[in-house]
C-alpha cells in the first residue's frame, strides 16, 4: 500500500511558530485516528472534537484511535517521524479507511493527515489482515 503525503493543517501551519504545542515530541503525546470518506477532514480542519467520519468500534479498530509518540532526528534538516508503526488487523469483517489523523492531546488540535492511498481512495484490510500507517515516512521535516 503506498500511502499520499501528510498535509497539514492551516491552524498548525499558523502556531508552529508560536510554539503553541510545547515539547510536542513527549511519549504518547499525541494519538493517531482512521476516517472514512464521509469526513470533513482538510486543511481547514482544527479540532478532534469537530472532527466527523472517524471510524467506529468494530472490525479491528477502536474509537479514539492509537496513542502515539514522534521524534526528531538529524541536525541540519530533521525529519519528524511516528516513534513506530501503528497497525489494526481487520477482525470480524473488511476494515476500510481514507485517511489517518494526527491529533495533539493535551490541546485537542489536528496536527495533520495522511491519504492511506496516494490518489486518495479508500484502502481495505480484508478481514484477517493488517493496516498498517508507517512510520518510515516523515510526517515534517523541519529545517
Amino acid at each position: 500500500m503506498s500511502g499520499g503525503q501528510w498535509q497539514f493543517t492551516n491552524e498548525f501551519r499558523q502556531n508552529v511558530a508560536k510554539a503553541v504545542y510545547g515539547d510536542w515530541t513527549q511519549t504518547n503525546a499525541f494519538k493517531l485516528i482512521l476516517v472514512d470518506d464521509t469526513s470533513n477532514l482538510g486543511a481547514a480542519s482544527t479540532t478532534y472534537s469537530a472532527l466527523s467520519g472517524e471510524l467506529s468500534t468494530a472490525k479491528g479498530y477502536t474509537h479514539g484511535g492509537k496513542t502515539c509518540s514522534l521524534s526528531i532526528s538529524g541536525t541540519t534538516s530533521a525529519p519528524v517521524s511516528l516513534t513506530a508503526d501503528q497497525t489494526w488487523n481487520a477482525t470480524g469483517g473488511d476494515l476500510t479507511a481514507k485517511s489517518a489523523v494526527l491529533v495533539h492531546i493535551a490541546s485537542d488540535h489536528i496536527f495533520g493527515y495522511v491519504n492511506l492511498d496516494s490518489a486518495g481512495a479508500n484502502v481495505t484490510a480484508t478481514d484477517g489482515n493488517p493496516l498498517t500507517v508507517k512510520a518510515t515516512n516523515p510526517v515534517v521535516t523541519e529545517q
